[in-house]
């Protein structure tokens, strides 16, 4: 009978897109990492973003102090979002992953252990491109 190997990281098939479940949780939005954005604490990238659509000081802080996320969008679904939203969310999102992996290095471990492979999102596609872009730049630095 074959030994199991005892790799770090799953055995990787580099033809398949890597999707956020199992090892690779950590590279989801609402993964827990703490975020400082403004002064505030949040539990993860998701709870931080969903702030950042919001001027309300208050409200941000109730966000931070709520674990649950489904509870986190219940309480912005009356509020109205900053004006330029649209125009600033992806941005927005990148700057919030970057923190994340400044903040994990585990995180930030295991997105190097993607390698060159695709990285999908199953809720939206461009943060896995942010995430690629992310991954270069922190693989290009350590070469």
């Amino acid at each position: 009978m074959p030994k199991k190997s005892h790799r770090p990281w799953p055995e990787r098939n580099y033809n398949k897109p890597i999707e956020f479940t199992g090892y690779y949780g950590c590279l989801e939005n609402s993964f827990p990492v703490t975020i400082l954005v403004g002064g505030i604490r949040y539990p993860s990238v998701e709870h931080a973003l969903q702030a950042t659509k919001v001027s309300d000081v208050f409200l941000k802080h109730k966000i931070s102090k709520t674990e649950y996320l489904p509870t986190v969008l219940k309480l912005l679904e009356d509020t109205p979002v900053r004006p330029n939203w649209k125009d600033v969310r992806y941005a927005t999102l990148e700057q919030l992953m970057r923190l994340k992996f400044q903040t994990s290095s585990k995180c930030k471990d295991v997105l190097i252990s993607t390698g060159a492979r695709p990285l999908l999102s199953p809720k939206d596609a461009m943060m896995g491109k942010i995430l690629m872009k992310i991954r270069n730049e922190i693989v290009g630095r350590a070469n």
